[in-house]
């Protein structure tokens, strides 16, 4: 309860430690990389547009929050440990009828971090990120309603000068190897070095910039009777393949320390999710949390979108 005379704005800190990974791929390239080409006899696969992004980093922060409305602020300082990000604008492979020619074009990008290390303890880039939420109850409702507006980490990291990075932009046409002389053997065999050179996969380093995965959020809540709420979320995060994501929710008061409730999702990384959680406070400053936002995924082995979540937050 906020006592008179004291400000509603206290201050907040927060450390954690963060990996994300998304990948965008086509029906053709999934086919041809574990089914191989020959279904492609004939044809050209398409293999783009594709992506790949994983980024493992922590961070540190400080801010203020609003107790009455639960909006705040925040400003951290972001250590990078790992990136790894591939960007296929457009790529495709012809295999001939006798699979004798391979044809190829590529247009593409390859980012990685410093290769010499990746675990949590490494700093391989700083950066900085901001988050906040901004709550308002709007007034002509006729029951209590609110609409909210949050970010997390809009950032960025500057890898350091170590990074590595590859374009290519290229045609490849493969007809087998030509071989005049097989007792040559200085001339048969091929090296690591003639592949690099001949593919054109030499590596540049240097420092590089990208944006964080942050995730944006559109929320709108009604509180009904009996405790009875309605939320109704849009979402997105910055990665590949990732949707916006709709949830319609329905949760209700349990006594005056928890709360319970269901949800139905559509968007994100998968289709259609229905899920269910809750959370309780613990004396004055503890609540944990606990949700599965993916029920119906641990009937059948084919649905996608599972996962869980438990989160132990302390009020300062």
């Amino acid at each position: 309860r906020l006592q008179r005379g004291r400000s509603r704005w206290r201050p907040t800190a927060s450390l954690a430690l963060q990996e994300h990974a998304g990948a965008r791929i086509t029906p053709d390239l999934f086919d041809l990389a574990f089914f191989g080409n020959a279904r492609f006899e004939g044809r050209t696969a398409a293999l783009a547009p594709a992506a790949y992004e994983q980024v493992r980093y922590s961070t540190l922060g400080i801010g203020m929050s609003d107790q009455l409305t639960r909006s705040f602020v925040r400003l951290d300082l972001v250590q990078g440990s790992s990136l790894t990000a591939v960007d296929v604008d457009w790529a495709d492979l012809y295999t001939g009828v006798d699979g004798r020619v391979l044809r190829s074009a590529v247009l593409a990008s390859y980012l990685n971090s410093d290769t010499a290390g990746n675990d949590w303890a490494r700093n391989n880039g700083l950066g900085a990120a901001l988050s906040g939420r901004w709550e308002t109850r709007i007034r002509s409702a006729a029951r209590p309603t609110y609409l909210s507006v949050g970010v997390e980490d809009l950032g960025f990291v500057s890898w350091n000068a170590n990074s590595v990075r590859l374009d290519k932009d290229t045609a490849i046409r493969y007809e087998g190897l030509a071989v005049d002389n097989v007792l040559d053997l200085d001339a048969i065999l091929i090296g690591e070095d003639q592949l690099l050179d001949t593919f054109g996969l030499r590596y540049r380093t240097g420092a590089r910039t990208r944006l964080l995965p942050f995730r944006a959020q559109l929320a709108y809540r009604i509180e009904g009777r009996s405790g009875w709420h309605f939320g109704l979320v849009a979402q997105y995060q910055h990665l590949p393949s990732y949707l916006p994501q709709l949830t319609a929710s329905l949760a209700r008061r349990a006594g005056v320390r928890g709360a319970w409730g269901a949800s139905v999702s559509y968007g994100g990384y998968g289709g259609l999710l229905v899920g269910a959680g809750g959370r309780y406070r613990v004396g004055r400053r503890i609540t944990v949390e606990a949700s599965l936002p993916q029920l119906i995924g641990f009937a059948g082995g084919r649905t996608r979108g599972l996962g869980a979540l438990l989160a132990v937050q302390v009020a300062l």
